[in-house]
């Protein structure tokens, strides 16, 4: 077990399509986990509790190196962004990353956006995707209520900033009637969380999440292990279950959350501990240590 502490440090990472912030956390020599987040979120907000939860029985946070990816203008204090991107952009962005701090390959896990742009990476380079977790997401390009419903919130963002419309759209997204009522101390501080991003940096990633191209037909390429997680209670719970359809069905594993929705894993963590345990059991990543794939160094 790795007792060296984790402090975290910040970096900027230069890109093609402007820097990114990038926090990593963990022993250079560990194997890598990377993490990317969901629309007006950030690594912190979406991982930290879920991560300190899981706890030091939880090989990822034993035996990994984390690397958070914030997607542009979503890290703590960005400004607004004076350009916009789109998903393939992304997906580049996390190659100068890997580059930037010398990582051949890593295991990914993405919520939402992130599911979309870990799985269409590791579609393109599977070569340096050992291992997926994805918290919701699809494969498809949006069908039309949801491009309806994307486009008056980002019409919303652009022009009257984060209303409490906007707040409630996105709250709804990510937790499910039950969570709202029984945890309305957890829903308030994601509303807080929402507020402290820029409008239109929200509604930028938004817009490229809206543009988004169908990546059915690529997810056969992904050759690594897939663990899929969806809500009972996620609005896009067929999305999801359509993104799980699209891989290998000898590489892909399901599991279903009762009673939660988009974040699911800060809804119910303990529902995913075991789950995420065998699924790097299955990669070889508990015991004994040596059997750690050194690739992903």
């Amino acid at each position: 077990m790795d007792s060296t502490p984790r402090r975290p440090t910040a970096h900027v990472v230069p890109t093609p399509h402007g820097p990114v912030h990038v926090e990593v956390e963990g022993a250079e020599d560990l194997p890598t986990l990377v993490t990317y987040h969901g629309i007006g979120l950030n690594h912190a907000s979406t991982f930290r509790s879920f991560l300190t939860h899981l706890g030091p029985s939880c090989v990822v946070n034993t035996r990994f190196r984390h690397v958070h990816i914030d997607s542009p203008g979503h890290e703590e204090g960005s400004g607004d962004l004076a350009t916009t991107y789109n998903m393939d952009q992304l997906v580049e962005q996390i190659e100068s990353v890997l580059d930037h701090l010398t990582i051949k390959a890593f295991v990914g896990i993405g919520v939402g956006v992130g599911s979309y742009v870990l799985a269409l990476f590791a579609a393109t380079h599977p070569h340096r995707v050992l291992g997926l977790l994805l918290i919701g997401g699809t494969s498809r390009a949006p069908c039309w209520s949801e491009w309806i419903s994307n486009t008056i919130l980002t019409w919303t963002l652009a022009y009257a900033g984060m209303t409490s419309w906007a707040e409630r759209t996105f709250l709804s997204r990510w937790f499910s009637p039950s969570t709202h009522e029984s945890q309305p101390d957890l829903v308030a501080f994601y509303r807080a969380e929402l507020r402290k991003r820029h409008a239109v940096n929200v509604m930028k990633l938004l817009e490229a999440y809206g543009s988004r191209s169908d990546i059915g037909k690529q997810l056969g390429k992904v050759r690594c292990k897939t663990l899929v997680f969806v809500g009972g209670m996620d609005p896009m719970q067929s999305d999801t279950m359509e993104l799980f359809a699209q891989f290998d069905s000898t590489i892909a594993t399901w599991v279903k959350v009762d009673g939660c929705s988009l974040l699911l894993h800060i809804e119910n963590p303990s529902a995913l501990r075991l789950p995420i345990n065998l699924f790097f059991q299955g990669l070889g990543y508990i015991i004994p240590t040596q059997t750690v794939h050194p690739e992903a160094k």
